[in-house]
């Protein structure tokens, strides 16, 4: 599927979800831009600079059973990768220990997608989690660019501001940022590509 972007009239390939959240591969599910099950889309992590040691990495200890913790929030089981500081509210259902080669297969599969397609051109999208996280964004353009055109020099991200961000706050200094109120199913579906 190719996706024309309205902003830089560039075509990728592939649009991913980087998260924040689970909001990012949701909405892009919703309006039919999101290419595949990333490793990315149904986690939670504030943190930037994690997300992107991960990829520079190429994923070396992610979802290492070592560093995986299971947790309960309001009755939601759950696990929390503490090397990494990310959450996973959607795929535990009773037992970490049980069902940990079924987690660990299905985020292996989603990997390895995630490696193929961004050889081609690539949109990643991410929430910004937080103020801090427009700072981080903001000191550290060209280690975020090289990261993300890892793949493909055609790759680009696209920031999406938050609901944790307060209205008036400036976002990043580079990029295209965009406030997620906006990038909503009840616009039609092509308010952004």
């Amino acid at each position: 599927m190719i996706h024309q972007s309205a902003y830089q009239h560039s075509y990728f390939a592939n649009c991913i979800s980087l998260g924040c959240d689970c909001t990012i591969a949701s909405s892009m599910q919703t309006i039919g831009i999101r290419s595949f099950a990333g490793p990315f889309d149904w986690s939670t992590s504030s943190s930037l600079p994690r997300l992107l040691s991960i990829i520079e990495s190429d994923f070396k200890d992610f979802l290492k059973e070592d560093h995986l913790v299971p947790i309960s929030i309001r009755g939601v089981v759950q696990f929390t990768d503490l090397k990494y500081d990310f959450r996973y509210p959607h795929d535990l259902r009773e037992s970490l220990f049980d069902e940990y080669e079924g987690i660990r297969q299905k985020y292996q599969r989603r990997i390895d997608r995630f490696r193929e397609a961004t050889k081609s051109p690539t949109a990643f999208i991410r929430a910004i989690c937080n103020e801090e996280e427009i700072t981080y964004i903001n000191r550290n353009r060209a280690y975020i660019e090289r990261i993300i055109k890892k793949g493909n020099p055609e790759n680009e991200i696209v920031f999406m501001r938050g609901h944790q961000i307060p209205e008036g706050s400036p976002g990043p200094s580079w990029g295209n940022c965009l406030p997620l109120a906006k990038w909503d199913a009840s616009l039609g579906g092509n308010q952004l590509w």
